[in-house]
């Protein structure tokens, strides 16, 4: 039984605040607990009380001057003494009574757990202080139960037959019923409201909001009628759950409820006497005359308690009276306490105000005697100005003399930078003829060969016309994959946060790297094939060890999601990386952290290193293709690539053309050496699908593969400028493509986590 009531308490849920809202700390001068970051007064105790089940509670105690009632205050669920504070000193002062206010087991600074029999163990450790520290009656003490803190507070009050009143403020039928709209009661359930009500012999006032969303305000309306003295109770129009004491009409009807059950009178148990049981007087032969002055008894006796009731709704009248004379005394002697503290701070300000006129009045002569001293100074200044004013036209005359020269300076300037552009156009059509025989001079035998200084050679590359294997790679989408170099393995990144390594020929895993905490957006590898460089929504970096699987390094320093990582091929030391902060940032993988930032408007999609590993290329969500310099930092060119955003940037082999693909689905081939467009690619029905989706050239830079949103890849000849292959698998949107350094084959990936390998 003892766990599934537990089992419902849990569901019920009690929500101490997590951190509390105040610390108790003790005064080193007098001993005294106090309440962190509040003020001391002078009226106001803060206690720690034992209770029954080995706990220690916090209360505070709120006194006030000349107060006949004492508010018991069980505060709601998710609250602590140190949010309720400021309104105990509120209500204690416009109710005029005193005021304990506890916090249940669990809550705030007290110890235990919060359950219903602790709170019952809790509120019973306030009332016996009550009692035996401040010598409070059972007779003066209101019971104020809110939401949660209904419980405790009805539990209480069913036990005290003498109790003053109890006031419920958005109480609960049950703790089930706050969940579930049960008919009945079940034994496993909590704080039964509902059964205890009936037991309480004191008057009632139940105050609900008609717009309570936590707690329904039929909660109050049904345990209004199960009352046995029903007090007018107040349904505050609109109200919800926690903002009842902003209404006027809260205090109002409060103070109302309080006044009038301290003028009340207690209920007393005596009972009345009867008549039916007294012995009839015996006839007596003696007394001839008894039947005569047994009627003459007998109206003599009513007539005697005909003017008893007549005194008793007398002294009932004067009663009542002299109860509205007193508390009408103790208002007019606290009005006049307040008048009195009134007139004694208005004197002050008065003073204070005479002191202040005094000190103006020696500042105003201070000011006058400054004002004479200014006019005489204003007068030589105005001497100056107007000398000042003869000097600035002799200037002016100089100075429009000086601009002609310089402008017919200016013109023969113009003249010889005219002569310089034309000398350098003249060497950059120079430049492009050279550079394009170059390219001829690449291709020998079916082989191209990346440059002329000893690099990789790859075999021609073939147009893949079938699909070769299906692979089912990751959960959510795959957002990126690349081979390894001059190798058959593939790396594969997805929205699962697992990098994963592929044998391409057998289609199986080979190894799973982990450690990334958000969704991988881009991969690069290092040209040794040791390290695996991921670029994550979680807005770091991630190094592994491709052969251990283990992380290197964890690079910090971005403050958005990571969207484009590269590796330089002139070195495996140097990392750059590009996140939606507005920053690109080049790394030192040796020693692990960033060793410049360069810092742009317009947020990066992609980028790359270039061949010699002294620029960045970066591809941008406004459609500009930039150039920077790794080691300044400054931007050297830029070029309009796209209306749209930018989504991949893929250089050649030979470090001569740079691929960009766009939201405009449209696929430019730019010479990165005047950045001017040499092809632009394009196909019906081709829509690129995301502002990553990565578009790859084949090793031998003659072909362009790029997928589509409808599911279709889609082979260009970059010679011929026309498609040469459309590939269709996949069923979803082709997020990246990469083509094997071997020449084939072509692998892609799409938003359900599928790749495709074709041949």
């Amino acid at each position: 039984m003892g766990g599934v009531t537990s089992s419902m308490a849990a569901k019920f849920a009690f929500f101490p605040p997590n951190p509390p809202s105040y610390k108790l700390i003790t005064d080193d001068a007098t001993g005294l607990l106090l309440l962190d970051h509040f003020p001391h007064r002078e009226n106001v105790d803060v206690l720690r009380l034992p209770t029954r089940r080995g706990t220690d509670i916090v209360a505070v105690y709120v006194r006030y001057p000349m107060a006949t009632s004492t508010l018991l205050y069980s505060h709601g669920n998710a609250a602590d003494i140190g949010q309720m504070y400021e309104l105990f000193i509120e209500l204690s002062i416009h109710l005029r009574v005193n005021l304990m206010g506890y916090d249940y087991s669990g809550y705030g600074q007290s110890s235990g757990k919060p359950t219903e029999h602790n709170t019952y163990a809790d509120i019973e450790a306030a009332y016996k202080c009550l009692e035996e520290s401040y010598g409070t009656k059972q007779e003066n003490i209101i019971l104020y139960g809110q939401s949660v803190g209904s419980g405790p507070a009805l539990d209480l009050a069913a036990r005290l037959p003498r109790l003053r009143a109890v006031v419920l403020h958005s109480p609960i039928l049950s703790g089930l019923r706050v969940m579930y709209p049960v008919k009945r009661t079940f034994w496993f359930d909590i704080y039964k409201n509902v059964d205890k009500i009936p037991l309480v012999k004191c008057p009632v006032l139940v105050i609900h909001g008609t717009s309570d969303e936590v707690v329904d305000c039929s909660h109050g309306k049904q345990l209004w009628e199960l009352c046995q003295e029903k007090y007018e109770p107040l349904w505050l129009k609109g109200g919800n759950h926690c903002n009842l004491e902003l209404y006027p009409e809260y205090l109002r009807h409060l103070k109302k409820f309080i006044s009038t059950v301290e003028k009340s009178p207690l209920r007393r148990n005596a009972g009345r006497r009867s008549t039916d049981g007294i012995e009839q007087p015996r006839r007596s032969t003696d007394c001839f005359d008894a039947p005569g002055r047994g009627s003459e008894w007998k109206e003599k006796a009513e007539n005697l308690e005909l003017e008893l009731q007549q005194c008793y709704k007398a002294q009932s009248r004067l009663s009542e009276q002299l109860v509205v004379e007193v508390a009408e005394s103790r208002a007019s002697k606290a009005a006049l306490e307040e008048k009195e503290t009134a007139f004694t701070d208005l004197q002050k300000e008065l003073a204070q105000t005479r002191d202040e006129c005094s000190q103006l009045k020696v500042d105003l002569e201070e000011k006058i005697k400054a004002l004479e001293l200014v006019v005489s100074e204003n007068h030589s200044l105005r001497k100056q100005l107007e000398e000042m004013i003869v000097k600035a036209k002799n200037a002016e005359a100089e100075n429009k003399i000086l601009v002609d020269r310089w402008m017919l300076q200016k013109m023969q300037d113009a003249e010889r930078l005219n002569e310089a552009n034309a000398l350098y156009e003249e060497m950059v059509d120079r430049l492009k003829a050279s550079g394009l025989e170059k390219l001829a001079q690449q291709q020998v035998d079916g082989v191209v060969r990346q440059s002329e200084d000893g690099a990789e050679c790859f075999v021609e590359s073939t147009v893949p016309a079938a699909c070769k294997r299906k692979i089912t790679a990751h959960e959510g989408g795959c957002a990126s994959i690349m081979f390894e170099y001059n190798s058959s393995k593939l790396i594969s990144g997805g929205q699962d946060r697992s990098i994963k390594m592929w044998d391409t020929n057998t289609g199986s895993l080979i190894r799973t790297l982990y450690g990334c905490l958000g969704s991988v957006l881009d991969l690069s590898l290092t040209h040794d094939n040791r390290s695996v460089i991921a670029a994550s929504s979680s807005n770091n970096l991630y190094v592994w060890d491709a052969n251990s699987g283990r992380v290197r390094h964890t690079l910090t320093g971005h403050i958005d999601k990571v969207c484009a990582v590269d590796v330089s091929k002139i070195s495996s030391r140097h990392v750059v990386s590009a996140a939606y902060d507005r920053t690109i940032k080049v790394w030192d993988l040796q020693k692990g952290y960033c060793t410049s930032t360069i810092v742009f408007h317009s947020n990066c999609n992609a980028l790359c290193f270039s061949t010699d590993g002294m620029t960045i290329c970066s591809g941008h969500v406004d459609g500009n293709l930039r150039l920077w310099d790794i080691h300044t930092g400054k931007l050297l060119s830029e070029v309009a690539a796209h209306s749209l955003a930018i989504t991949s940037i893929c250089l050649s082999k030979n470090g001569n053309v740079v691929l960009t693909s766009g939201r405009d689905n449209l696929h430019n081939l730019f010479d990165m050496r005047s950045l001017e467009v040499c092809s632009t690619l394009r196909a019906t029905g081709n829509r690129v699908a995301s502002n990553w989706s990565r578009s790859c050239m084949s090793p031998d830079d003659n072909y362009v593969a790029a997928g589509s949103a409808d599911g279709s890849v889609y082979i260009w000849s970059i010679s011929k400028a026309d498609i040469v292959s459309t590939l269709k698998e996949h069923t979803s949107s082709v997020l990246c493509c990469s083509w094997s350094g071997l020449g084939k084959p072509l692998a892609t990936a799409d938003k359900n986590g599928i790749m495709y390998t074709w041949a």
